[in-house]
C-alpha cells in the first residue's frame, strides 16, 4: 500500500516507485497529485489532502493501461483541489470498491468515486462528513457529484451498480448534481431543523433517484418528533425523479436506543423526509439492564448488612470500654427478573466499630461502618440480545441496635456513598 499526504503548499505528480508509506509534498508547482501510476493494476493507495495542500487535480490511483484501480482512498479534510477528485482512475480496466471522504477544503471540479474511460465504475463509495474542525467541505456549484464516471463515448459499461453516497452528518451542502449513485445514505445530524436543507443541487438537468435505494439513520442527539419534516434534497428546477422512492415508508435508527418511521416524497421541487412516529427499541432494555445491576449490587451490601452484619453486632464481645469492632464478606449469584433476564455474580464488603451503652430502655449499640462491593453481569433479552459489565459500590454509614426488654429490639442503618457501572453491548458507556 503506498500513502501520500499533502501539507504543503501545493504538490506535484507522486509515482509509485518514488513513494514510502507516507510522503509529506510541498512548496512545489500546481501539478496533479496521483497515489500512483502506471499501467498495472493498483490496490490499497491512499492520499489525503490537508491543511493548506494544494492541487490541481487528485486521484487515489491512475493506470494508464487496462489494469483495474481497486481499494484507493482520497481524504480531503482541508486545503484546496482546483480540479477533479477521483477515488481510483483506469483508462481501460475497471475501477471498483474506491473511496472519496470529504471532510473540509475546497473542491473546483467533479468529484469521481471510481472512473474509467473504457470499463465499469461499480462499487465506489463518495461520503461527506464533518471534518475534525467541525468544517464540511466547500465546492464550486457548477460541479457534480458522480458515483461512476466513463467516457461520454463508452455506452456500455456500467458506472451505477453499487455505488454509494453517504451523506454523514452534514447540511448545507450546494453543488450542481449527484449522478450514477444506486444507494443514498442520509445520516441526519443533531439539532437539524426543518428549515436546514441536506444537499442543494442548482442544476436544470434531471436528478434520478427513481432505481436508487434510500436508508436512513438519526444522531442519537436529534430530538425527533412525530410530524417532523426535512429537507433532503431541494432543487431549484422541477427536475427531481423520485421513482420508486416517491411515497415510500422508510425507517431508521436513532442511535441505538429508538427508531423512525418515515414518508419520502417530493413536494414540489424537493425531496422530503416526513416522520411518521418515534419509538424506542425493544433493543434499548438491554442497555438500561446496568441500572438494574447497580441496585442489584447496592442491595446485596444492604442485604449483608440488614443479616450479617446486624447479627454480629448482637453477639459481639465487647470490651470493658464498650467497644466492639465487627467486619466481612460475602459472595452471591443470582438470577435477576426484567422481563428479560440478568445474571450477576458479586462480592460484598464491611467493617466498623460500634459502642454498647446502657439507657433506660435496654442497650443501643450503634456505630459507623465502611462498606464497598463488585459485580459483574451478562444481561439477555428475549431476541437474544446480549450485554455485559459491572458495577460496584462504595460508601459508609450509621448502624444503630435498640435491644428491649423481653428479647425484643429494633435496628436500622443509615447508608451514603457512589455507585459506577459500565455496559458493553449494543454500544458502550461509563456511568456513576
Amino acid at each position: 500500500m503506498l500513502t501520500a499526504l499533502l501539507t504543503g503548499a501545493s504538490a506535484t505528480p507522486a509515482f509509485a516507485e518514488e513513494m514510502t508509506k507516507e510522503v509529506v509534498i510541498d512548496n512545489k508547482s500546481n501539478q496533479e497529485v496521483n497515489a500512483s501510476d502506471t499501467t498495472g493494476s493498483l490496490e490499497g493507495n491512499k492520499v489525503t489532502v490537508t491543511k493548506d495542500g494544494t492541487a490541481s487535480s487528485v486521484s487515489g490511483a491512475w493506470t494508464d493501461g487496462n489494469g483495474t484501480v481497486k481499494n484507493n482512498q482520497v481524504i480531503i479534510d482541508g486545503g484546496t483541489v482546483r480540479g477533479n477528485v477521483t477515488g481510483g482512475h483506469s483508462e481501460e480496466g475497471g475501477a471498483t470498491d474506491n473511496t472519496v471522504t470529504l471532510a473540509g477544503g475546497t473542491i473546483n471540479g467533479n468529484v469521481y468515486g471510481g472512473y474509467s474511460t473504457d470499463g465499469a465504475a461499480t462499487g465506489n463509495t463518495i461520503t461527506l462528513q464533518v471534518g475534525a474542525d467541525g468544517k464540511t467541505t466547500a465546492f464550486d456549484t457548477v460541479y457534480i457529484l458522480y458515483g461512476g464516471g466513463k467516457d461520454s463515448g463508452n455506452t456500455t459499461d456500467d458506472v451505477v451498480s453499487g455505488n454509494t453516497l453517504t451523506i454523514d452528518g452534514v447540511k448545507g451542502i450546494t453543488l450542481a448534481n449527484i449522478e450514477n449513485f444506486s444507494n443514498y445514505n442520509f445520516y441526519l445530524p443533531a439539532r437539524l431543523t426543518t428549515n436546514d436543507v441536506i444537499l442543494h443541487l442548482t442544476t436544470t438537468q434531471t436528478t434520478d433517484l427513481s432505481n436508487s435505494n434510500l436508508s436512513f439513520k438519526v444522531n442519537s442527539a436529534q430530538n425527533l418528533h412525530k410530524g417532523d419534516t426535512f429537507t433532503l434534497i431541494q432543487k431549484d428546477s422541477d427536475s427531481l425523479n423520485s421513482g420508486k422512492n416517491e411515497c415510500s415508508e422508510v425507517s431508521g435508527p436513532i442511535g441505538v436506543a429508538a427508531s423512525f418511521r418515515s414518508i419520502v416524497q417530493k413536494t414540489g421541487n424537493n425531496l422530503v423526509l416526513s416522520i411518521t412516529d418515534v419509538a424506542p427499541t425493544a433493543d434499548a432494555k438491554s442497555m438500561v439492564e446496568t441500572r438494574a445491576t447497580q441496585g442489584v449490587a447496592v442491595n446485596m451490601g444492604s442485604d449483608y448488612l440488614a443479616g450479617t452484619t446486624m447479627a454480629q453486632v448482637a453477639n459481639a464481645s465487647f470490651g470493658s470500654d464498650g467497644f466492639a469492632s465487627f467486619g466481612g464478606s460475602s459472595a452471591s449469584a443470582m438470577r435477576y427478573e426484567t422481563g428479560s433476564y440478568v445474571d450477576a455474580k458479586g462480592v460484598a464488603f464491611n467493617a466498623g466499630i460500634v459502642k454498647k451503652t446502657p439507657n433506660r430502655y435496654g442497650t443501643l449499640s450503634w456505630g459507623p461502618f465502611f462498606e464497598t462491593g463488585h459485580s459483574s453481569y451478562d444481561s439477555y433479552l428475549d431476541d437474544g440480545t446480549h450485554g455485559s459489565g459491572s458495577a460496584s459500590y462504595t460508601g459508609g454509614g450509621l448502624l444503630a441496635r435498640q435491644e428491649l426488654a423481653g428479647g425484643l429490639y429494633l435496628e436500622g442503618s443509615l447508608r451514603y456513598g457512589r455507585t459506577k457501572a459500565d455496559y458493553s453491548g449494543l454500544t458502550s458507556y461509563d456511568t456513576s
